[in-house]
């Protein structure tokens, strides 16, 4: 009978410093960008942060927008936008 080695390939080595660090840069930026986008009210930028299909889970269920124009269609009319937020107050 063949054993097989449990250690995994040296692909998936522990990452250098280095490439951990261009990995947070890369999501403290990813963050940023949405976070500026949402503060700003930019649907079409904030829809560059969700993939397609988007898939939303509520207490009523789960819905699947196939499209980037319904993700926005959704962003438009939800409630903690923004815009919104600041026509209620």
């Amino acid at each position: 009978m063949e054993t097989k080695s449990v250690h995994p390939p040296e692909s998936t080595a522990p990452q250098s410093a280095e490439l951990e660090q261009a990995e947070k840069t890369a999501v403290d930026h990813a963050f940023h960008d949405y976070n500026d986008a949402f503060v700003r009210g930019d649907l079409s930028a904030i829809g560059q942060h969700c993939n397609v299909p988007f898939m939303r889970i509520s207490p009523r269920g789960v819905e699947v927008l196939p499209t980037m124009s319904e993700i926005e269609a959704f962003l438009r009319g939800h409630p903690t936008r923004p815009q919104r937020a600041r026509l209620l107050t």
